[in-house]
């Protein structure tokens, strides 16, 4: 039941900030992140402890500053995640802009397959979808969300142009095989 009703509350998020024009619903989905900053306790905890690890030399509340900008940083990212489906090959050089791409292209001529090695900053989901977009689907490595329903719902937007999704567990094998496609 809290599955549904987890699922149930993220699709009305995804489809109101979807809706919206890309200014207004990157705003509510930094609001959305600062909300969750402030009511998320444990996810909060963890951030601050983590963060205490990687920097023990910063004070607390540069450690809180951070972490503040942590979920600021996913509430966008969420909202640019809702608005996948407005996007299209002719406006996507709109909003990613794609520096490097003739390195990608000449791989690709040579016959190799590449990896990209990204981490979770910035734009990370809207580069993997614009790339999609430019006819180079990607294979992507991801973990399932815990939640069967809102674990979909993410694979339904990360997949809407190509992209396929490797799960994390076995990408040794899957990755060589997508890189001999």
């Amino acid at each position: 039941m809290r599955h549904r009703l987890e699922y149930a509350l993220a699709w009305l998020i995804v489809k109101f900030l979807g809706a919206l024009p890309r200014p207004l619903a990157r705003a509510a989905g930094i609001s959305l992140g600062w909300i969750i900053y402030l009511l998320h306790h444990q996810l909060r905890s963890v951030g601050i402890r983590n963060l205490a690890l990687a920097y023990p030399e910063k004070s607390r509340r540069e450690r809180a500053r951070i972490l503040r900008g942590v979920f600021t940083s996913l509430g966008r990212q969420l909202a640019e995640v809702c608005l996948f489906p407005k996007h299209t090959r002719e406006n996507i050089a709109e909003v990613v802009v794609y520096d490097g791409f003739e390195n990608f292209e000449r791989a690709v001529a040579r016959g190799k397959g590449v990896l990209f090695l990204t981490g979770h900053l910035g734009g990370w989901e809207l580069s993997a979808f614009a790339h999609s977009l430019y006819g180079h689907p990607l294979h992507v490595v991801m973990r399932a969300l815990d939640n069967p329903y809102l674990d979909q719902l993410s694979r339904q937007y990360r997949t809407m142009h190509g992209n396929s999704m490797i799960d994390k567990d076995e990408p040794v094998r899957a990755l060589l095989s997508a890189m001999k496609a």
